[in-house]
């Protein structure tokens, strides 16, 4: 790879591949000349960029022939594929979360009763309405069309506590991502010495989930990042509430390669789309790309 300097810095890039007249940004600082993508000879092509007004001063970077524009593939034997380490945080999220399924357990039974015994009410001011209907007494039929009222209250917010003890049956809580985060940070940092891991405040940021895989989900998340920028750059993690959903953003600055992590991203998926019923999506640089998004619930 040769450059051929003008006059001018070089903060912007455009690429050009062979046509009459160069595409330019509007800066025309910097234009890419691929030998792979012209239609003509390189001293040809370099005149062009010369002849033409808004490109004549700009610096010129010749990316030659054997370079692929499409990602590389790297030997994953390269690069380490550590599973989380079992640290004195992760041991607690794991003990508190054999708890909650032993507390969710046991409620499950005692809202279940609650929600037969409920079933009945429901039948029997039924009946009682139906008998009401055209009786005279003073104010029979409000009464019971308020107590119906009062039970339909008590039914619905019944519903809602049997999908929350659901969740802490499976050991789910309402997980503090910022804890989680600075736990997998420093780990993954240990395998990729020429990876730095930044996430930004996580202050408030919240999610409805388990704890203990979640940090084996970001850990995993981390990994792949770092090896789809060849281990070596930097691994940025932004996390922030919309609408009822948490976007957690794992994206790497750094060469893009392509990479096959089949292990790791079926493990990812179990955790996010079977286990949380969330999703995994590319971040916005598109599917080859070194990033990804996980999205979450926030509550049950």
């Amino acid at each position: 790879m040769t450059t051929s300097e003008g006059p001018q810095a070089v903060p912007s890039v455009n690429e050009v591949s062979g046509t009459t007249k160069p595409r330019v940004i509007p800066t025309n600082q910097l234009v890419i000349l691929r030998e792979s993508e012209l239609d003509c000879d390189l001293t040809t092509a370099i005149q062009r960029v010369r002849d033409d007004e808004s490109t004549n001063g700009s610096r010129i970077l010749i990316v030659g022939a054997a370079e692929s524009a499409e990602p590389q593939e790297v030997d994953l034997e390269d690069l380490p594929l550590p599973r989380l380490p079992m640290s004195i945080g992760q041991v607690a999220r794991c003990g508190g979360s054999q708890a909650l399924k032993s507390t969710g357990e046991r409620l499950a039974a005692k809202i279940e009763s609650l929600d037969y015994l409920l079933g009945e009410a429901n039948h029997a001011i039924h009946e009682l309405e139906a008998a009401t209907q055209g009786l005279a007494f003073h104010g029979g039929v409000d009464h019971v069309r308020v107590v119906r009222d009062v039970i339909s209250w008590i039914q619905a917010n019944t519903e809602d506590l049997q999908q929350e003890i659901a969740g802490l049956a499976k050991g789910f809580e309402v997980v503090e991502l910022g804890e989680l985060l600075r736990d997998v940070q420093g780990q993954a940092e240990t395998f990729f010495p020429e990876i730095r891991v930044n996430s930004a405040p996580a202050v408030g940021v919240e999610c409805w989930g388990q704890a203990s895989t979640l940090t084996e989900a970001l850990f995993l998340a981390i990994v792949i990042t770092a090896h789809r920028i060849s281990g070596n750059g930097s691994v940025n993690i932004e996390a922030e509430r919309i609408g009822e959903s948490t976007a957690i953003r794992i994206f790497g600055l750094g060469e893009p390669v392509q990479v096959h992590a089949a292990h790791q991203m079926r493990r990812l998926k179990t955790i996010i789309v079977d286990h949380h019923q969330g999703r995994i999506v590319p971040d916005s640089m598109g599917p080859f790309g070194a990033g990804l998004v996980l999205e979450l619930r926030c509550q049950p």
